[in-house]
């Protein structure tokens, strides 16, 4: 959708979650099922969030940015449950770790921009 226009948030978000199915749940014990579902559930929500933020102006695209944020956080925590159980390798963990902190730099900048632009606003 946002190939032209350089969205980069929305192509990292996409390549997480295509990472995080195809590398992450295969491996997780069925006995910590609610992880994995809570995993694969965050992350679309992540994308819902990025789309709700992309979509809305103002409070509304605030506060979703920081949705996305509290997310952010959110699947981090689980994928550290993750790499606690030993199921998954350090090598794939570290990409999806990797692809994570990506996003959470570029929404950290989103939101730094946007608050930039309400300064300006101000004056």
């Amino acid at each position: 959708m946002h190939e032209d226009k350089g969205f980069k948030i929305e192509n990292r978000i996409r390549e997480f979650n295509s990472y995080i199915h195809s590398n992450i749940p295969n491996n997780i014990p069925k006995v910590h099922r609610d992880l994995r579902i809570r995993l694969l559930d965050e992350s679309y929500n992540l994308l819902h969030y990025m789309y709700e933020a992309e979509f809305n102006k103002g409070n509304i695209r605030s506060k979703n940015i920081n949705e996305m944020l509290v997310t952010i956080a959110l699947i981090d925590y689980c994928l550290d449950q993750i790499l606690t159980l030993g199921a998954v390798s350090h090598k794939k963990m570290d990409s999806a770790l990797r692809l994570l902190a990506e996003i959470k730099l570029l929404s950290n900048g989103w939101k730094k921009s946007m608050e930039t632009n309400e300064e300006k606003k101000n004056y």
